[in-house]
């Protein structure tokens, strides 16, 4: 089955950019800086964190610990 995709707005609009440095215990990254974005009527778009390409290397660390 294809993917058919097809554009039905393009619309630029201004955001927020918001840089905060995280520090956790997670053994992997435990200290990062995140990206969040939101518009400017306080509406969350979404996040940059580098833990989140990494997720299954750090399950793999849970198991053999």
């Amino acid at each position: 089955m294809e993917l058919k995709k097809v554009a039905k707005k393009i619309k630029i609009v201004e955001v927020v950019e918001l840089e905060i440095d995280i520090e956790d215990d997670r053994k992997l990254m435990p200290k990062r800086t995140i990206k969040e974005f939101w518009t400017l009527d306080n509406k969350y778009i979404g996040k940059l964190d580098p833990l989140d390409d990494y997720l299954a290397i750090e399950e793999a660390i849970k198991e053999e610990a």
